[in-house]
């Protein structure tokens, strides 16, 4: 299995200016097109006795029951897939006095995958095979000499041809 990733300029610290800049990597994700519910719904039928449409099904209606439990203030833990939960984004006051609904920007769904399908690059069993793919290099979309994508443009075509 291959992990394909680009490397990235940016600052240590990002809210800070006068921070370093350093090269990091960066999952690629742009020559491969996204799984739907219906692709995910296919794998899993191959392997079960359900049917497509009851496999895609039931992943329709887990979804929405997921986000009705979440706004119902509860938390999901699905053993041997993971942990969901909701947190708010807010712009910050200096006073809890003064703070109100006005303040909260966002709402976001986490989630923390259980350890059985978390994938980790070190010596385990399940990371036999896998690979790093710097597509940078073989796109050429590097600037000069360094091989590090600036954020800040400075070139590099937008290719829609797949790199293998």
């Amino acid at each position: 299995m291959t992990i394909r990733y680009h490397k990235l300029k940016r600052r240590l610290v990002p809210s800070d200016e006068t921070s370093e800049m350093r090269v990091f990597p960066v999952v690629t994700y742009k020559y491969g097109k996204a799984a739907d519910l219906d692709e995910v719904a296919k794998k899993i039928a191959k392997q079960s006795i359900l049917g497509e449409g009851e496999v895609y099904n039931m992943l329709k209606y887990f979804c929405a029951s997921l986000q009705e439990i979440l706004l119902d203030g509860r938390q999901v833990n699905i053993d041997g897939f993971g942990y969901f939960s909701l947190t708010l984004q807010g712009k910050g006051v200096t006073d809890a006095d003064k703070f109100t609904t006005n303040d909260i920007t966002g709402l976001r769904i986490c989630f923390r995958a259980h350890n059985d399908i978390r994938i980790h690059n070190g010596a385990t069993t399940r990371t036999n095979g896998l690979n790093f793919l710097d597509v940078d290099k073989i796109n050429s979309e590097t600037t000069e000499g360094t091989g590090v994508t600036d954020p800040d443009g400075g070139g590099g075509d937008d290719h829609n041809e797949s790199p293998l």
